[in-house]
Formats: C-alpha cells, structure tokens, sequence
C-alpha cells in the first residue's frame, strides 16, 4: 500500500548529493515511478551552457529521487537539424546511442521543422527614430526574412504517454522533467481524474508556478546533479564515445 501527502516537497541537492524528501512524504513501499522528459527543455534551459552534455539521464533520474522506483523513463525529443552547426546532428545522433545502452530509457521523437517568415527588427529604422524625435506615432520596425527552426509533436507527445500511462495504471507517481507549462492540463487530468501523485524537476532557475501549484513534489535541478550523473568518456562494451567539442 502506497501512501502519499499533497504537503510533500523535495529540495534541491547542491554539492552533487540527491535532493531530499520533506518529513510531510510518507510511504510504505518505494512508489513505482515514470519519468517523463521533455528533452529541448532540459538541454536549452540546464544543459547547454555547461560542459555536462554528456548526460545519463537514467542514472540523474535515479540520483534526484532516491525514495522512488524508477521503473520507466520517456525522454521526448526531435532529430536537430542546424544551418549554422552541421555537426550539431551528428553529435546529437552519438547522445542518442549512448542512451539507447539505458534500460529503462525510450527515446520517443517528435519532428523538428524550419519556417521561413518575416520578423519585425528590434532596433527602429531611421524613420522610425525620426518620428518619435518629433513625438509623431512610428508604426512597425523594419522587417526581415529569417529561418524559424520549430520543435514539432513532443509536447502532445509527452502528454499523451503521461495520460495513456496512467489510464492503463503503468505508475503510481509521474515526474514530469520540464518548465512548461504546455503539460499542465494533462498533469491536472492525470492527478484530479487519475488519483496519480505528480512531481518536478525543474531544469529552469525560475520554476513556472502554475506547475509548483499542482506538483505534490519538486526537485531544483542543479548543476551539481548534472556533473554527477555522467556517462564515462568511453562507454563499456561499445565504440560510443563522448564528442570531442563537449
């Protein structure tokens, strides 16, 4: 029998150690767990300013709830596709074989698309400057042609595997890894319809509130939680190797 409270709460890990469950957390078995990532979120707003890309997320799941079994994770994503960078695939293809070696990790993929559109400039043409200087309205900026390169299908992807999981009673707790809001009616179905507890990890320095109302738990991901759980440089018994540049 699986006990939960709405008061739990975890907090953060700092120095590399997991983060802590609240007193408020009761159980009497380790809750059978899912977690469900949102991969462009964690790489944009944790991963890719550190030198941590070489990321086994399995191994940072288990590490950042301790108290939980962490039977299954779900890790959403797209293939990149890079004007800029045409190496930034091949790399992202070497990560995705890494975590294929995970046993409990799927990789479920979405579609990542380029739109060419036009865009307002953020700096004012001198006409613009000129009417304001006399107090006249301005109207738009200026605009350009850009590339608007899009991440496709993973949202509804997530939410459909955290809803149909829970539906066919795959876990007893579902953490969702993202900041996004876009996730919050499925989390809300799946807690109030469902009777499943919710938890976050936030990869954002500034959590989206909406979702820290409904979570029953949230862990801060830290920096020091991403520097713990790394795949060695070579993984044992394959020829995957970590990318140089990272």
């Amino acid at each position: 029998m699986l006990l939960l409270y709405k008061s739990c709460c975890f907090v953060g890990g700092t120095a590399g150690k997991p983060a802590t469950v609240s007193p408020h957390y009761f159980m009497a078995q380790r809750p059978k767990t899912f977690v469900y990532v949102d991969g462009y979120n964690l790489y944009y707003r944790a991963v890719r300013d550190t030198p941590y890309k070489w990321l086994n997320i399995q191994q940072l799941c288990e590490q950042v709830l301790p108290d939980n079994d962490v039977v299954k994770i779900k890790y959403f994503t797209a293939d990149m596709h890079s004007r800029v960078d045409p190496q930034k695939r091949v790399r992202q293809e070497i990560f995705f074989r890494a975590l294929r070696t995970l046993p409990k990790l799927e990789i479920i993929k979405g579609k990542y698309v380029t739109y060419k559109v036009r865009r307002e400039v953020a700096q004012p043409g001198w006409r613009n400057r000129l009417r304001r200087w006399l107090g006249q309205p301005a109207g738009m900026n200026p605009t350009v042609s850009v590339y608007d390169p899009k991440e496709k299908r993973s949202d509804v992807n997530l939410a459909v595997h955290l809803l149909n999981d829970a539906w066919h009673n795959r876990y007893d707790v579902a953490v969702v890894l993202s900041n996004d809001s876009d996730q919050l009616e499925a989390m809300r179905v799946v807690r109030h319809e469902r009777g499943k507890a919710i938890g976050i990890i936030n990869p954002h320095n500034y959590p989206n509130l909406e979702l820290y109302k409904l979570a029953d738990f949230k862990v801060e991901l830290r920096t020091a939680m991403l520097a713990a759980a790394q795949f060695p440089s070579t993984i044992a018994g394959t020829t995957i190797h970590k990318p140089a540049s990272w």
